[in-house]
């Protein structure tokens, strides 16, 4: 979808998120950002919950060939590492993070917003 702001607008929707407070929508918010993370928006549904849960051991990998987030303890993640014009969009729109371990990577960022 075209955006006037940036050239991809995106939903978590659009690759699986439930949004509804009880479905794990990590891997669907994580990918509706890796896909808007260079000039993009995520929009999120307005008075909607997104509940991010602990990745599994392959979203670990994927999100830290590295190895850097290597934990006994469950990881929940949000990558924003590189991210150049990048807006995160919602209205009365809750993140329900449920993970004793949460790790945002916001190295390198330039022009990243959130509304």
């Amino acid at each position: 979808m075209l955006s006037a702001e940036n050239s991809l607008t995106v939903r978590p929707e659009d690759f699986g998120a439930a949004a509804d407070g009880i479905t794990n929508d990590a891997t669907a918010f994580w990918t509706a950002l890796e896909k808007a993370k260079n000039g993009g928006t995520v929009l999120l549904q307005p008075n909607k919950s997104y509940y991010i849960a602990p990745l599994g051991d392959a979203e670990i990998s994927r999100f830290s060939p590295s190895g850097a987030l290597k934990s006994d303890a469950p990881v929940a993640a949000i990558d924003l590492n590189g991210a150049e014009n990048l807006t995160v969009k919602g209205d009365n729109t809750t993140l329900l993070i449920d993970c004793p371990l949460f790790y945002c990577n916001i190295n390198y960022t330039k022009g990243v917003t959130l509304e």
